[in-house]
C-alpha cells in the first residue's frame, strides 16, 4: 500500500521494481481515460519510460516488465492522441534493430503514418469495398459533393450497434439535403455477418451505403486506417475534408446541420 509520486508512481519501498512500473503505468492509463488528464498520463508514462533505464534484472516480488515492450505501448497511446512527432521518434530507432521487435516497430510505424492522415481538415484518404447488397463497391469519391458520416461498427459490438438507430434518423431528416451515412462493417463471415447486418438494418429502418468485406477485424479498409475501436467515425465536409472525430448525439446531429449550411451559402455564393 502506500501512495507517493515522481517516477514510476510507486511507493518508494518498491521503487526501481518491476511491481513499481506497473502501478505507475495503470495510474498512467486511468488519467490518460478517465480522468481526462492526459498531459499528467503522458508525463507519468514518459518518466517510467525514462527511470526504467536503472531497473536490472526481475524484481524481488517475482514480476517482470518488458521493459522494450514499454516502447510500444507508450508510442500507442501517442499515437492515439495525435501526438505523432514523439511516437514516431520512439519508433524508428527500433526499426534499425534486427528480429521480431523490429518488425514489430516497423508495424506500429505504420499505424502511426496511417492515422496521421485521418487528422480533423486533412481530406481523408480514398478507399473503397464491396456493396453489402447488390454487386460492385462503394467508393469514398462517389459521394464527392455531399456531408458524409464514415461509420465505423459492428452488429456485436453493443456501443455501435446503439448508435445505428439515431444514423438512420440523421440520413432521414438530412439525406434529401446532402447528407449520406456510409457504414464500413466489421461483421464477420464466421459470425453469419451479412445475414444479422442485413437484418438488424432492416429493423432499423437505415436505407444508406454499407460496405461489408466479412472480415471483421482483418477487413482491408479497417487495417488501412488502423481503427483500433469501434464505433469510430468521420465527418466529410462536401470536399471530403475531414471536419469532425466520433461526434454523436446533439453535438453530430448539430455538426452535420452546420456543414450543410455551409455548403448551401457556398452554393449560393458561386451562383
Amino acid at each position: 500500500g502506500g501512495g507517493g509520486d515522481g517516477g514510476g508512481g510507486g511507493c518508494a519501498e518498491h521503487a526501481g521494481t518491476a511491481a513499481s512500473f506497473e502501478a505507475g503505468h495503470e495510474l498512467a492509463l486511468m488519467e490518460i481515460h478517465a480522468l481526462r488528464k492526459v498531459d499528467a498520463g503522458i508525463a507519468r508514462m514518459e518518466s517510467i519510460l525514462k527511470d526504467s533505464t536503472s531497473w536490472k534484472g526481475p524484481a524481488p516480488d517475482g514480476l517482470r516488465l518488458d521493459l522494450p515492450n514499454y516502447v510500444f505501448v507508450l508510442a500507442l497511446a501517442l499515437a492515439d492522441l495525435e501526438r505523432f512527432a514523439r511516437a514516431e521518434e520512439l519508433l524508428r530507432p527500433l526499426t534499425e534493430e534486427e528480429g521480431p521487435r523490429a518488425e514489430q516497430a516497423a508495424r506500429l510505424l505504420q499505424r502511426v503514418e496511417a492515422r496521421k492522415k485521418l487528422q480533423v481538415g486533412l481530406v481523408m484518404p480514398a478507399f473503397e469495398g464491396p456493396r453489402l447488397r447488390d454487386d460492385g463497391a462503394w467508393r469514398l469519391r462517389d459521394f464527392r459533393g455531399q456531408v458524409v458520416l464514415v461509420q465505423f461498427w459492428a452488429t456485436w459490438s453493443r456501443p455501435s450497434a446503439q448508435e445505428m438507430p439515431q444514423l438512420a434518423a440523421l440520413q432521414k431528416e438530412f439525406g434529401e439535403q446532402g447528407f449520406t451515412v456510409l457504414g464500413v462493417s466489421l461483421d464477420d463471415d464466421r459470425r453469419e455477418g451479412r445475414v444479422r447486418l442485413n437484418s438488424y438494418l432492416d429493423s432499423i429502418g437505415l436505407d444508406a451505403p454499407q460496405i461489408y468485406e466479412g472480415k471483421g477485424w482483418e477487413g482491408s479498409i479497417v487495417q488501412k486506417f488502423a481503427i483500433r475501436a469501434i464505433p469510430a467515425n468521420f465527418l466529410l465536409d462536401e470536399k471530403g475534408i475531414i471536419r469532425a472525430r466520433d461526434l454523436r448525439g446533439a453535438t453530430l446531429r448539430a455538426k452535420i446541420a452546420e456543414l450543410l449550411n455551409a455548403d448551401e451559402k457556398d452554393a449560393e455564393d458561386g451562383d
